[in-house]
């Protein structure tokens, strides 16, 4: 096909993207492209390079900013342009189309410091602008660094491998992920060598260019264990080869036998997977077919995450031709390199007829978050609602409201079983221990009145304070044995045992009963006690029975004279 006829495919892809409707909602994304343009990349160019950039290309809507870069010698700026209308997507094609020619050697090391500081310009006119901060780079290399003769970068292995190093780690501060595709070997089944090999035509190698390829395979693999160090494992994405066109199950790319049998072969059969993991955004994958469902069905939306950080999607829409069918929000935490399911409860139109169905949806997220793809396809069969499964429906209502009666009758009679033990246990109280003191504490329910009620006798304090102390203080927190009450036959004396929490209260209190005294709780509330005698519910009620007969007579009341 050429090279040139691998940019046609990309401008193909791009016409269907570019008529195709953006999502409603969507984060938009800076991409960084850097394509290595050197001959060791001839045998990969077409098969490889031309179609994930198509793949990307389709990915970019307006909003996003798309930056392409190429290297080999020398690095440069091929394209650079924020799409803001699908019209930008021809211009793009036409850049592409003009890619210069291939360069003999790779400055591998020169091309990464360019594509710092361009990444570093890029991301600053961004935070300017007030541009998304969902950046990626994408770097498409065999590895191979081979500067010319006499160069800056024609030093000892090591020193490439701290230069490369430095410069990945300025990049991912200035909030880029980094992906290196790691591109597969070239159809002889050895690393291309610059001027060498395919590019040239020179067929065959002695032994000592044997040993130079081996030592160029073992280098290649070391710089990207380096920039896996530095970015990740998500850094260094694998090619892998398998059907261009995934299922949408989540079935990733072909089986182990395929994509051995497949690699270093010159086909456009990279995998699904290859193709999400090098772009580094959130993919959704659901089933090819639902199943029979009725008017109300659970999707399950897988969510992977490709991304080098933790994100939480949460999806708020789920529309086919505008008509929202979501009925309830869904969402979860995906770990980097993971994936989570959701039910996704969706209610369908009216006018769904019964039988096989297929809907283009869209799927929205929360707070922007851009997942790929931006729409699918929902395939199911649908059944009519039957008049008999409407019975069955209020059937079930009426005997959810019966158990939900059945259950208030239940509560209703023991809060009344408990009152009327409670009022019993006061009454037992009044006969028993007329002689006991209350304590009660301004805010903190009186409903077990017994629970503060005691008989202190001479010679045995009461402690008072939270956990198990004989008076109880439970509004707020407050440690156990705070202060103690005693009886010395004739007066309750108040004593602190933690002063600090009884300001002003100094060694205690000889006579407590009737006088307000003030604790600070632990969270620094101030709460006022008070200690008095007891009176029972009964004697209360009698005290009110008496009030009322010595007063004034309703006529008095309605101000008739007799």
């Amino acid at each position: 096909m050429g090279r040139f006829g691998a940019a046609a495919a990309v401008a193909g892809a791009l016409t269907l993207a570019a008529l195709a409707p953006a999502p409603a909602v969507a984060e938009g994304v800076d991409f960084i492209v850097m394509v290595d343009t050197s001959e060791s990349m001839f045998t990969k160019f077409d098969d490889v390079v031309g179609y994930v950039l198509s793949e990307v290309l389709t990915r970019v809507q307006p909003g996003d900013s798309f930056h392409l870069l190429t290297f080999d010698t020398t690095a440069r700026v091929v394209f650079s342009q924020r799409i803001t209308a699908p019209d930008r997507f021809r211009q793009l094609v036409d850049q592409l189309v003009r890619l210069d020619g291939l360069g003999a050697y790779t400055d591998l090391v020169r091309a990464v410091e360019f594509l710092g500081g361009y990444a570093q310009g890029a991301a600053r006119v961004a935070g300017a602008a007030g541009s998304p901060t969902n950046r990626n780079i994408i770097l498409l290399t065999d590895g191979i660094h081979d500067p010319p003769p006499g160069a800056a970068w024609d030093v000892s292995f090591e020193q490439v491998l701290a230069a490369l190093v430095s410069s990945v780690r300025e990049i991912r501060r200035d909030g880029w992920s980094v992906r290196v595709l790691q591109l597969a070997e070239d159809a002889t089944g050895q690393p291309g060598r610059p001027g060498a090999g395919a590019a040239n035509g020179q067929a065959g190698a002695d032994a000592t260019e044997d040993a130079t390829d081996a030592a160029a395979q073992v280098d290649r693999s070391a710089l990207l264990e380096a920039v896996r160090r530095v970015a990740g494992d998500a850094a260094v994405v694998p090619l892998e080869r398998g059907a261009a066109t995934d299922d949408a199950s989540g079935q990733e790319g072909a089986d182990a036998t395929d994509d051995a049998s497949g690699a270093g072969t010159e086909s456009a059969d990279v995998s699904r997977r290859t193709i999400d993991r090098v772009l580094g955004l959130p993919t959704l994958t659901l089933p090819d077919h639902l199943g029979t469902v009725g008017r109300r069905m659970s999707v399950p939306i897988t969510i992977t995450n490709h991304t080098a950080q933790p994100i939480r999607p949460r999806i708020t829409g789920v529309t086919v031709r505008g008509v929202e069918l979501l009925i309830g929000e869904r969402a979860a935490t995906v770990a980097p390199g993971q994936a989570a399911t959701l039910a996704v409860p969706l209610l369908l139109p009216d006018d769904v007829a019964t039988g096989e169905q297929a809907m283009t949806a869209e799927v929205v997220f929360a707070g922007n978050l851009r997942v790929v793809p931006y729409s699918v396809e929902l395939r199911f069969t649908s059944r009519a609602t039957t008049e008999l499964s409407r019975t069955v429906l209020t059937a079930l209502l009426i005997t959810v409201v019966a158990v939900v009666a059945a259950a208030l009758l239940f509560l209703l009679f023991r809060s009344l079983r408990n009152e009327l033990a409670v009022f019993g246990a006061a009454r037992a109280a009044h006969e028993v221990a007329h002689d006991a003191i209350e304590m009660r504490v301004e805010g903190q329910s009186r409903r077990d009145r017994l629970r503060n009620v005691r008989v202190v006798r001479p010679g045995h304090p009461a402690s008072v304070g939270g956990g198990r102390s004989a008076f109880l203080v439970f509004l707020r927190p407050l440690p156990p044995h705070v202060a103690e009450v005693s009886n010395d036959g004739k007066r309750y004396r108040f004593t602190p045992l933690d002063g600090d929490r009884f300001p002003g209260l100094g060694k205690g209190l000889a006579d407590c009963i009737g006088v307000p005294l003030t604790v600070r709780s632990d969270t620094g509330h101030t709460l006022t006690l008070t200690f008095d005698r007891y009176r029972s519910p009964l004697d209360e009620l009698n005290e009110l029975m008496r009030s009322v007969s010595a007063g004034l007579t309703v006529a008095e009341v309605m101000g008739v004279r007799e």
